[in-house]
């Protein structure tokens, strides 16, 4: 024994010699640890089938046996265990045949203190005498002289290789100033002198315990490793870390599973031992340094004193590699805002300035996800403008952005959605205990966002999200509300010069409009003008032709030369009709009423398929029609009018495309306007040409052209109350826009304006045409009602006046009658019975001839011809049956 100082070799040499002078079948040697005696080396066990004998210990106060012995100092000789009262078995041997009969036991003393003992056991009973106990108490004293040298020798060779192991830490941590590398290196170099199965350093944020490095784990396990890293609690919460917080001193459990205060967390069941160390940093306590083994009794006081030592050199070494940190992460966290200021304060839209932002703060905050989102005030929905994914390309970036808009993020919902309601930052260590987060990326653990604000008005948010748990700090916070301060402000400034430019563009449209307005107001003024003048001109021109061809005499070549000259001259006669209509404005009398547009845009392609169907066919030529109408209001208006409307522009559209093309009409809703669009895939129009497509007379068709249908287009749309705009450019095509007012009388969609059901009535009929009179009194006769014909006004005068007030109960007078007019009819009816509606029927075009509006007397003015339906609704009109009317 004297020629070795190693420890397990002396154990070892022992159990040999005992083998060689007792007969026994086993035989072991125990220490004392915590008031238990534990087995540390055993020979002959395994043939009595008992396993693990490393983990059975007998409590000391349990024991009468090792009592004795550590009382007397003397040996102790059991010849039968089954006759003696006072034997204690370990508990995993109770309960099954004893395999020893006798037994025998020498204390191992060592100045004075019994620090274990050596034990041998017989199958056989009756197997120790005295003699043999004396022996193995030789045994022993040699064993307690030899083993406490071991022991002196294994101190001062631990504590040399502890002073190494604490002289390379301070080497190594001084010669580093980055946290994790310090943190590394104090795990690598504490398994020197503290043997672990297991150790890990976890730092304090926010009252909350924090994985900061690892070592080990996966040696035992994928669920502890795992276990170990989503390891995420409240300090206070846990009895051996408040301990260590109170009194900022180590902390050792030497056997977990009998401490009451520790905690099983799933996954690492399997620590046996424990032992930890507080990390303080100017007197506040800022982590811990924790050891782990799967052997029970691994870890007592002498190693808690060694994690002292290794936390003090940890803490400076932190301290240092902390402020070195925060120095260089403040002029990092500088250098992002003035980077990100410099970038916002260039002129760009609001979008691109979120872009610039979150992209300038990928390489300070760092986030596997990261966005700006913007208010919509109106709806509450908080749209995703800004999107950076780490490892996505652009594309990718642009199909997550609207899978991240189908989650409808919006105020109050998400954690997003919970800031721009409160205006209140958020930041989220673990994202899976927090009920308001929204799992649109399954795989991140924590989440910062911040509000953008224009004083107390949240504008947006700026979110952060990574797959690290506890990913980021109060400085995190802090740089990311300061860019959103920035960025608010940015986006603010970029939305007022946004809308100062569509003001300014709305202004120079208005003004562009306003002078077009005006020439061409001036133009038809001339126009009309000029076209007064030509019908003085034409009327004698006319009428003489007309007189000549009526000279039977006349040669056959001079009749056909006087018959083209009169065709000639109705031509004009037709432009110069056109020609008023240009900018004709509306009469106080003309009536409007609601128009399903849809109806009559169908209508319009009906009429026109000749000219862009059949005839470019007969060309080799094919042009489609494409009709994209929504469902629209009805707008006020003339159906005829709107349907010259379309008839022009279709026409301008196939003209062209002299090659062929398609033609596509579209209406939609807008605010209180429908929009009509009519586009064509032709040659498109130039600036020069596009500024003057509404004048009159101007055309780009040569001789084709009269150069009025899109000055009539004109017209008629003003005396809608609407507005008619041309995009065009060369080899684009050319889309006409045209915005009509919404009816006020407008019929739910897709109804038809119903008629109501008229009373029979009484009508005095005036018309000095009998033809016309003939078939209006049919269409009301059929319609239930009795007729009073009257062939001129004074017939109907007298008619009037021979009847009772009463009697008659509507009057439908021609305007322009021989000797007596209408006007003369209606006044005479309005005297004899006030309330009696008085319709006048005029050709005059929605006038009351020349002059405009209607008389006094006139309840309602119908345009010839009349048809059953309009008779129809202006009787319900005048009786005030017909909805809107008052």
């Amino acid at each position: 024994l004297a020629s070795t100082l190693d420890y397990d070799e002396i154990l070892d040499r022992v159990l040999d010699g005992l083998a060689r002078v007792i007969q026994c079948d086993a035989v072991n040697i125990q220490l004392v640890q915590d008031s238990q005696a534990r087995i540390i080396r055993g020979r002959g066990y395994e043939q009595f089938g008992v396993a693990d004998l490393e983990m059975l210990a007998l409590p000391l106060d349990q024991a009468p046996l090792p009592r004795q012995m550590i009382e007397t100092r003397r040996p102790v000789v059991v010849r039968d265990v089954l006759a003696e009262p006072r034997w204690f078995a370990p508990a995993a041997w109770r309960g099954k045949p004893p395999f020893c009969r006798s037994w025998m036991g020498a204390p191992i003393v060592v100045r004075d203190e019994v620090i274990g003992f050596i034990n041998a056991d017989s199958a056989q009973p009756n197997a120790y005498s005295e003699r043999d106990a004396e022996t193995l108490a030789l045994f022993a004293a040699q064993a307690g002289a030899a083993l406490e040298n071991a022991r002196l020798y294994a101190e001062a060779q631990e504590q040399r290789t502890i002073a190494e192991a604490l002289r390379q830490a301070a080497l190594a941590l001084s010669s580093s100033l980055n946290a994790e590398e310090i943190l590394d290196q104090i795990l690598v170099l504490l398994e020197q002198v503290v043997p672990y199965d297991a150790a890990n350093i976890q730092t304090m944020r926010d009252g909350r315990v924090v994985l900061a490095r690892l070592r080990g784990y996966e040696r035992i396990g994928p669920d502890a490793e795992r276990a170990a890293r989503e390891a995420f609690f409240v300090a206070r919460d846990v009895p051996n870390i408040r301990r260590m917080l109170d009194t900022g001193k180590p902390h050792v459990i030497p056997d977990t599973w009998s401490d009451p205060g520790w905690i099983r967390a799933p996954g690492l069941e399997w620590i046996r031992s424990w032992a930890a160390a507080p990390i303080v940093l100017q007197d506040v306590v800022a982590g811990f340094i924790n050891v782990d083994s799967a052997t029970p009794g691994q870890y007592g006081p002498q190693q808690a004193a060694i994690l002292e030592g290794f936390a003090r050199h940890a803490a400076g070494a932190l301290r240092n590699a902390y402020l070195y940190e925060q120095s260089q992460r403040q002029l990092r966290e500088l250098t992002a805002i003035y980077r990100v200021g410099q970038r916002l304060q260039q002129l760009q839209p609001a979008i691109a300035l979120a872009q610039e932002a979150i992209d300038a703060l990928s390489d300070i905050i760092g986030y596997e996800h990261g966005g700006v989102m913007l208010l919509d005030e109106q709806t509450g929905i908080l749209d995703t403008v800004a999107l950076t994914e780490r490892g996505m390309d652009a594309p990718d970036v642009a199909a997550e952005k609207e899978r991240v808009r189908a989650f409808d993020i919006r105020l109050g919902r998400g954690i997003t959605g919970w800031v721009a309601q409160t205006g209140e930052s958020l930041r989220v260590g673990d994202v899976r205990q927090d009920p308001r987060y929204i799992a649109v990326r399954t795989e991140m653990m924590s989440e910062l966002c911040v509000p953008m604000k224009i004083g107390d008005r949240v504008i947006g948010v700026i979110n952060v999200e990574s797959v690290r748990l506890n990913a980021y700090s109060e400085a995190d916070q802090r740089l990311l509300e300061t860019v959103a301060a920035q960025l608010a402000i940015a986006i603010q400034n970029a939305r007022l010069y946004e809308d100062l430019q569509r003001a300014y563009e709305q202004l120079k449209v208005s003004q562009d409009e306003a002078m077009r307005a005006e020439r061409l107001r001036a133009l038809g003024q001339m126009a009309s003008g000029i076209a007064h003048d030509f019908n003085n001109v034409l009327t004698p021109v006319l009428g003489y032709l007309e007189l000549a061809l009526e000279n039977p005499a006349m040669p056959d070549d001079i009749r056909a030369d006087v018959e083209r000259a009169r065709r000639g001259a109705l031509a004009a006669s037709s432009i110069v009709a056109r020609l008023r209509e240009f900018y004709r404005p509306r009469d106080a009398a003309e009536s409007f009423t609601p128009v399903d547009l849809n109806r009559v845009i169908g209508e319009a392609v009906d009429l026109t398929r000749p000219r862009w169907r059949d005839i470019p066919q007969e060309q080799g030529i094919v042009i489609d029609m494409r009709l994209e109408l929504g469902p629209s209001p009805r707008v006020q208006g003339d159906a005829a009018s709107l349907r010259d409307l379309l008839t022009n522009l279709i026409a301008n559209a196939v003209d062209a495309m002299p090659n062929g093309g398609t033609i596509t009409i579209g209406t939609k809703t807008e605010g209180d306007h429908v929009v009509l669009s009519v586009t064509d895939t032709g040659v498109g129009m130039t600036d020069e040409v596009r500024r003057r497509a509404f004048e009159p007379f101007f055309s780009t068709k040569g001789s084709r052209g009269t150069g009025l249908g899109l000055s009539i287009c004109y017209g008629i749309v003003q005396r809608h109350g609407g507005a008619i705009d041309l995009q065009s450019a060369p080899g684009r095509g050319t889309t006409v826009l045209v915005r009509l007012p919404i009816s006020a009388e407008t019929l739910p969609l897709g109804q038809e304006e119903s008629l109501p059901v008229l009373p029979p009535l009484t009508i005095l009929l005036v018309d000095d045409e009998e033809s016309v009179r003939g078939v209006i009194g049919r269409m009301l006769t059929r319609a239930g009602h009795k007729v009073i014909s009257a062939g001129g006004g004074q017939e109907a005068i007298d008619e009037i006046q021979a009847r009772r007030p009463g009697e008659i109960d509507v009057v439908i007078t021609d305007l322009g009658m021989p000797r007596v007019t209408g006007r003369e009819v209606a006044a005479a009816a309005k005297a004899h019975a006030p309330q009696m509606p008085v319709i006048l029927l005029t050709g005059w075009g929605g006038k009351a001839g020349p002059e405009l509006g209607a008389p006094k007397d006139v309840d309602h003015i119908l345009t010839k011809p009349v048809q059953s339906g309009d008779l129809h609704r202006a009787l319900a009109r005048v009786l005030g049956l017909l909805r809107g009317d008052k």
